[in-house]
């Protein structure tokens, strides 16, 4: 098991490759080791989405359901976007299973699931 730092950011940005490669056909402990990210970072993203919905609320927006935010004022807008640009550069710390790049021969990768999920891999 190793330490990883990550920003939030890069989690939200890095979860649609994770699941991507669990649907992937993988050798038994690479499937391992992605199962037990995903689920790491599942947890993560929940508090992330929490302190989301409180920037939102907190800075007079409202949820629409499109997934978009409207709020009482650019002010309010502004003053939010601040908060989520903050939010998605905290740095979180978690253990993983890393996965050697050589262990996935055979299996096709594409580079923006590389890119996203770098700090899961070693060489």
């Amino acid at each position: 098991m190793e330490t990883v730092s990550v920003q939030l950011g890069e989690l939200k940005n890095a979860i649609g490759s994770l699941r991507q490669l669990s649907d992937m056909k993988l050798p038994a402990k690479v499937a391992f080791s992605v199962a037990r990210s995903l689920g790491k970072i599942d947890e993560e993203l929940k508090v992330y989405n929490e302190a989301l919905r409180k920037a939102v609320e907190d800075n007079g927006g409202t949820a629409l359901g499109n997934g978009a935010i409207e709020f009482e004022s650019k002010d309010n807008e502004k003053l939010f976007l601040v908060e989520l640009g903050d939010l998605n550069e905290t740095v979180v710390n978690f253990e993983i299973n890393k996965i050697s790049i050589d262990s996935l021969d055979g299996i096709e990768l594409t580079p923006s699931v590389l890119v996203a999920t770098h700090w899961l891999f070693t060489d």
